[in-house]
């Protein structure tokens, strides 16, 4: 713990030393924009008070106007009402009778006509107003749009809007880096803290039988498999806790065995101990060598009549893997240096005795008795004491479907080669 707090408080001196840098660097430039900004502020302060003031008069008589212009249409609105109530009392006047009832109606139709003359009149009074006002108005849009320009104007003749953008990208990049460092400097110290802590830890460890506890501790961290082998799967990390289940897969890339079955009429030819040809996509053309290691005696399953059975590998440095697909032949018989030609090329004489034909020098054909033994699917051995090691054996006894195949071997092999006979 002590190595490690020493590591991190150095770590945290680093980042803090380079936030620091990057800080400083930051507000050098914030300095430069901020002067410069500062400098078109200044350049354009006048004109920005001018326009300052004329908007605010703008915005102020163009509320007065707006204003106006509500008193004038419930001025109109008033009138109109009194208008209709003017009409109604004239009417009831012109239809009274009784003298009486007539002059108190002379009376009512007096009092509107009294208050519709003084609305006309505030009427006029607030239309003079409004006239006046909208010329102030227009005035001071003007003015304000004037004064705007003459701002536009000045703020392009000292660059006010980059220099602005400058600024503002400057200062947030200053913060951004104060931030940054304060954050790395707060951590330096924490780990100043972490690491004086740790070495009190480690000078009374050393009087105490602490560090014996955290050796032993550190021993049971140290998981041992009882098998050699590759570790091929893993089923934690870091920092986890199993309490059950297989933690990791142990497996033994030196001794490979290859898993497989046979049939039920090939099962019986199959022997433990029976040499194996192996062969696979990845390993090309390449023959590798095995041996029948196991072989269960019963189905895999009711239902499949397989015989499961192991190939034990042989050879070494193969290039198979653990998981790859395998092809395998097992060699039921095998017989070395021998002659052998294609099951075609053996006949029979007139006797029945079986013969093959060999062509001499003057390039005929011509009857060689010999003795037949192993065979496999395609090649049948020959024996005689005639048949020589580079001889052309024709390859049909069949005249009629002859054709010449040197070697004898069906395959255009060296006469005097291997046979066996496989299943796979």
């Amino acid at each position: 713990n002590y190595d490690k707090s020493i590591t991190e408080k150095n770590r945290s001196y680093d980042r803090a030393i380079a936030s620091e840098n990057e800080y400083n660097a930051a507000k050098k430039a914030f300095d430069e924009a901020n002067a410069l900004f500062s400098k078109a502020q200044s350049s354009i302060s006048q004109k920005q008070k001018e326009y300052d003031e004329a908007y605010k008069k703008s915005v102020t008589v163009g509320i007065e106007f707006n204003n106006l212009t509500t008193e004038k249409l419930k001025a109109e609105e008033k009138i109109k009402a009194l208008t209709a109530k003017e009409t109604q009392a004239q009417s009831d006047y012109d239809n009274a009778t009784d003298p009486a009832d007539k002059a108190a109606k002379d009376l009512v139709l007096k009092a509107v006509q009294a208050e519709k003359a003084a609305a006309e009149n505030s009427l006029v009074t607030i239309t003079g107003k409004l006239t006046q006002k909208d010329g102030e108005n227009k005035t001071a849009k003007a003015d304000c749009a004037t004064k705007e320009g003459e701002l536009t104007a000045a703020k392009a003749a000292c660059n006010f809007t980059a220099l602005e953008a400058n600024y503002t990208a400057a200062k947030a990049t200053m913060d951004g880096a104060r931030a940054t460092f304060d954050g790395n400097e707060k951590s330096y110290d924490a780990a100043m803290s972490a690491e004086k802590a740790a070495k009190k830890t480690l000078d009374e460890s050393s009087t105490s039988d602490v560090l014996k506890d955290l050796n032993e501790k550190l021993a049971q961290c140290i998981i041992k498999s009882d098998a050699n082998g590759v570790i091929t799967n893993i089923n934690g990390v870091v920092g986890s806790s199993i309490s059950t289940g297989i933690l990791a897969v142990i497996q033994d890339t030196d001794n490979l065995v290859v898993s497989t079955s046979f049939k039920e009429y090939d099962v019986s030819n199959v022997k433990i101990g029976q040499k194996v040809i192996i062969t696979s996509d990845a390993t090309g053309e390449k023959e590798i060598i095995g041996t029948v290691s196991q072989l269960s005696m019963t189905s895999a399953s009711s239902t499949d009549t397989s015989f499961p059975a192991e190939i034990t590998i042989n050879d070494r440095d193969t290039g198979l893997l653990i998981g790859m697909t395998a092809k395998i032949k097992v060699v039921l018989k095998e017989k070395n240096n021998i002659f052998v030609v294609p099951f075609d090329a053996v006949g029979l004489d007139a006797n029945g005795d079986s013969v093959v034909y060999s062509q001499g020098a003057d390039g005929k054909f011509s009857p060689i008795k010999v003795t037949t033994g192993e065979s496999n699917d395609y090649e049948i051995e020959i024996i005689s004491p005639d048949i020589k090691e580079g001889m052309i054996i024709r390859a049909s006894a069949d005249e009629n479907a002859a054709g010449m195949m040197p070697g004898g071997a069906g395959a255009g092999g060296d006469m005097g080669g291997n046979m066996a006979t496989m299943v796979g």
